[in-house]
């Protein structure tokens, strides 16, 4: 009898405070290639919005020595690693940031030739 009711308070329990909202306040790490930049202070993993400020500290690998990083430098296709909290869904609040500098300036050196017109293919 005890047990049942032992269980069915803790079933009540876990439905009034998911697990998520006692994820809010652990600190995690997110790790992923910016999909956009929609923001000066925002970038996206997919569906993750990773929020900073001018308190997030920027950790930069394998920097040159005089170089200095700068937020406007985030572009997609950067791998990133955020540390911080959630703040609701999908929503990161980023505490420190690492990077590595190497991926900074990289293009792709491929190409395409085209052979007809695009008015021409049916």
């Amino acid at each position: 009898m005890y047990r049942k009711s032992f269980l069915a308070l803790i079933l009540v329990v876990s439905l009034v405070a998911p697990p998520s909202a006692s994820l809010a306040k652990q600190k995690v790490k997110l790790r992923g290639y910016i999909t956009e930049v929609p923001g000066e202070e925002t970038i996206k993993i997919l569906d993750d919005v990773i929020h900073f400020d001018s308190k997030t500290k920027f950790e930069i690998k394998k920097a040159p020595p005089g170089k200095k990083f700068i937020p406007e430098d985030l572009a997609v296709g950067i791998l990133v690693e955020a540390e911080g909290t959630w703040k609701e869904r999908h929503q990161f609040e980023a505490k420190k940031i690492r990077l590595d500098w190497t991926q900074f300036g990289k293009e792709i050196k491929e190409r395409a030739v085209i052979e007809l017109d695009p008015t021409q293919l049916e």
